[in-house]
């Protein structure tokens, strides 16, 4: 969003650095409770390396981090309103999100 090379990662309030290998992995399940409103559970799995070939490795070095939310939404008049409650092993405790309208 900031930067070409930026890649989303929940769990996270702030852009953190990785190394020059990395991989991740999510998954989203958004379930319409009623009419207009959504609620969503995310998970994902950033893997990351130094290089190329310590990325497969079983190194100690390598870094790996899990993150997920509960996100809830409503479509309103004015666009999409939601707020969402995430954590990662990355950092400790909990961190909210909140958004009016739509993403550009």
């Amino acid at each position: 969003r900031f930067l070409e090379q930026q890649l989303p990662f929940i769990g996270t309030n702030y852009m953190i650095g990785a190394e020059k290998s990395v991989a991740i992995g999510r998954i989203d399940l958004r379930y319409n409770i009623f009419g207009k409103h959504y609620i969503t559970a995310m998970v994902n799995y950033l893997h990351t390396a130094d290089a190329i070939d310590k990325f497969f490795s079983d190194d100690e070095s390598d870094a790996g981090y899990w993150g997920s939310a509960l996100k809830y939404s409503v479509n309103s008049v004015f666009g999409p309103i939601s707020l969402d409650v995430h954590l990662s092993d990355f950092r400790s405790g909990v961190g909210f999100f909140f958004n009016f309208g739509y993403l550009f």
